[in-house]
């Protein structure tokens, strides 16, 4: 799979998606050579010919102070969130944040081994300055969401996702990792980091937003939706108009006007909980591209950051939602592309949330003997909570939260036991100050 051409990776068919031609700029400083490679027969994260595993550590709501203290508990490896990448001309401030919060981190663990995550979603004023590349709802508003992530900051008339069959956004912000990349290798903390994850759409997780009213409205019907959409019809149905409205059983279609389908006629089914042949053909060739313009523009972006750290780096992403997920509105229904894609090293994820207490499973949300088929690693997202944790009111065992701490120290053996046993990693993920530090 390493040695496979990213050249032979297959976009939506009558797209104008591409991967970027970069090339990794020369530098002297040191880098780490960070690989996933079989150890074993296992899929494993290797940092300068060193396996390690099966946990990592990421400290999120976690203070300077406490990375310190799980480092010295013997955790070399760690993420850290580190925010926007930029735009493309507007980096300087970005890189001058992300210096600075790796030189306090550093501080604390001069020997840490980081892998970086980065959001790609909210270029700041994409909205103003392209309106028609957003996100865009059936009645052409594109402000129907009830809560903005990452933009709660702005005015309300410059906040819009980027639609992702946007090329404007997939080009320049593969633009803005290479140069992301670049500096990171050209800089004095070269060596401790080994990858790169690349976080996007709802909460970070490269899901199509869902905070709106789906009886009332539906994504996305921006014009690079449209356009890949109708593109992706006139091949499907080899340009024959006939084919088409035969197909969605609709005499008036044709590809200049073909729309996605409306809220209702998503949740219209006619076999239980299956579409008919004759009626729900539209719905499925909407939501195949609804899903891969999705893969396409993480193909884009993993292929710019393999290209910029001489592939000497790893690149990551949550990806493979296939249990306990809004599985074809959310967005990663299409992975084939992803799983033999020779940019990508690993997938990641929560375990499920409602089944992740005490004497329960915390079930992973991919189907990991398939990653290893592919060699890919999967690093579960492991946020289990503690006793330690905030209890939510009125349901203080929400999301799994053990009620002392003997029954936290078996929930975290277990989601231990689970990435040792199952032959994956997996990052302790600090959403609270105190969760892990008793």
């Amino acid at each position: 799979a390493a040695e496979a051409r990213a050249s032979d990776v297959g976009f939506l068919p009558g797209s104008d998606a591409r991967l970027p031609a970069f090339k990794a700029q020369p530098t002297d400083r040191p880098q780490s050579i960070a690989r996933v490679k079989p150890v074993q027969g296992v899929p494993t994260l290797v940092i300068d010919g060193k396996p390690y595993g099966p946990m990592i550590y990421t400290r999120c709501a976690g203070t300077l102070e406490q990375i310190g203290q799980i480092a010295d508990r013997d955790f070399p490896v760690h993420f850290e969130m580190v925010g926007s990448v930029g735009w493309p001309g507007e980096q300087e401030e970005t890189f001058k944040r992300l210096d600075g919060q790796l030189a306090r981190f550093l501080e604390r663990v001069p020997n840490a081994r980081i892998l970086l995550r980065l959001y790609l979603c909210n270029p700041r004023n994409f909205a103003r300055d392209y309106p028609d590349e957003t996100l865009t709802f059936n009645d052409g508003a594109r402000d129907h969401f009830t809560k903005w992530y990452a933009m709660t900051d702005r005015p309300l008339a410059e906040r819009g996702y980027p639609s992702f069959a946007s090329e404007v956004w997939r080009q320049k912000t593969a633009e803005a990792l290479f140069n992301y990349v670049t500096h990171v290798r050209q800089s004095a903390y070269s060596k401790n980091i080994i990858g790169y994850f690349i976080c996007g759409g709802g909460t970070e997780e490269w899901y199509y937003w869902g905070d709106y009213d789906h009886d009332k409205y539906a994504l996305d019907f921006s014009k690079p939706m449209l356009k890949a959409f109708r593109n992706y019809l006139r091949v499907k149905y080899g340009g024959d108009v006939g084919k088409l409205r035969a197909a969605w059983n609709a005499p008036d279609v044709d590809f200049e006007t073909a729309l996605p389908p409306d809220p209702l006629s998503r949740k219209a089914t006619e076999a239980g909980v299956f579409w008919s042949a004759d009626k729900g053909q539209r719905n499925r060739d909407y939501y195949f591209v609804h899903n891969k313009v999705m893969e396409d523009s993480l193909l884009i972006f993993a292929h710019a950051v393999k290209q910029a750290c001489d592939r000497e780096q790893l690149v990551g992403m949550f990806h493979g939602y296939l249990q306990n997920h809004w599985l074809l509105e959310g967005g990663q229904a299409t992975l084939k592309e992803l799983l033999r894609s020779p940019d990508v090293d690993f997938w990641s994820g929560p375990p499920q949330y409602n089944r992740r207490g005490p004497g329960e499973h915390a079930c992973i949300r991919f189907l990991m003997a398939s990653l290893k088929q592919h060699g890919k690693l999967w690093i579960s997202e492991s946020d289990i909570r503690t006793n330690f944790s905030e209890p939510s009111p009125g349901n203080p065992s929400l999301h799994g939260r053990p009620p002392n701490l003997e029954e936290t120290l078996a929930c975290l053996q277990r989601e231990f036991a689970h990435q040792l046993c199952e032959g994956g990693n997996g990052w302790w993920f600090q959403m609270g100050k105190e969760w892990y530090h008793h």
